[in-house]
């Protein structure tokens, strides 16, 4: 091998023409730290971009390739998870950054961020809250507008959001709250830095059933003892069989196990994805057959 060593990188870019390996150059006081899967900061025409090194090189396929900046986190992807990734995109007919980013740990590398904000669920029925919106459409029109909100967006909102989406003080929530039909909590809301502003809200685990906590005790017993077990839950839509899910999952997560959820139906997969990230943040992964 040569004195200078070159490296094979995938850049975040979503384009076609960047879909392939570009070769770069491995500075002096890189040579012999770098490897594949540590994600670096590169020149790319007049920008600087994140990418992923994937291979390294005695000779690169080009003259005058430019040197890697700056490695800002070394083995991010293990290299048996490059490999994973340089397949899917083979055998999926998808982008190498595409495949990549599906073998990226939780948080790819970015910082997380998580606070505590006042959140706003609702209480009761879907029924029981339209009816109640239409009741107070006329005499109490903020209120009905909160309630309408709330339902379209199907999931707890932090109450700033909700007051600035609506255009209302606090009053109207405290009001609804007084009347059993809002619920205000504290929660947790978590997001990547740098991810576009997604952010997802982590409310409390609601409050069981006994029907459900008979569940719950069985099986997180069985996870405690390490027992190979396995359990049907049997109940009709609605039942509150995805909150055992949830928090059986969260005390496997407490144990610093994983968990693997399977969708019986593609067009169920957004639905629940949303209320699992809204119940575990950035820890959810969505991979499709």
């Amino acid at each position: 091998m040569g004195d200078k060593v070159y490296a094979g990188v995938v850049v975040e870019l979503d384009i076609p023409a960047a879909d392939k390996v570009f070769h770069y150059g491995i500075p002096a006081h890189l040579q012999g730290t770098l490897g594949p899967g540590d994600q670096v900061l590169v020149p790319f025409q007049k920008r600087l971009l994140k990418g992923y090194v994937v291979q390294l090189l005695e000779k690169p396929a080009v003259s005058g390739v430019k040197d890697i900046i700056r490695n800002l986190h070394p083995r991010l992807i293990s290299e048996e998870r490059v490999r994973l990734a340089a397949w899917l995109a083979l055998r999926y007919n998808c982008r190498l950054i595409e495949a990549l980013r599906c073998v990226l740990p939780p948080g790819g590398g970015r910082k997380i961020r998580s606070r505590r904000r006042r959140l706003v669920r609702l209480q009761g029925t879907e029924a029981k809250i339209r009816e109640a919106a239409g009741e107070l459409a006329k005499r109490a029109p903020k209120q009905a507008e909160l309630l309408s909100y709330l339902l379209q967006r199907g999931r707890p909102l932090p109450a700033q959001e909700l007051i600035g989406a609506v255009g209302c003080s606090m009053a109207p929530l405290e009001a609804l709250a007084a009347k059993g039909l809002l619920c205000l909590e504290e929660g947790r809301i978590t997001g990547l830095t740098g991810s576009g502003g997604e952010v997802f809200v982590s409310p409390p685990p609601q409050e069981l059933m006994p029907e459900q906590e008979e569940a719950c005790r069985a099986i997180i017993k069985s996870l405690e003892e390490r027992e190979l077990a396995a359990y049907l839950l049997h109940g009709v839509t609605g039942s509150g069989k995805t909150e055992v899910y949830l928090q059986v999952i969260a005390k496997c997560l407490e144990l610093g196990r994983g968990a693997v959820v399977l969708v019986p139906e593609i067009s169920l997969t957004p639905q629940m994805v949303a209320r699992f990230r809204h119940r575990f943040g950035d820890k959810v992964a969505q991979l499709h057959s």
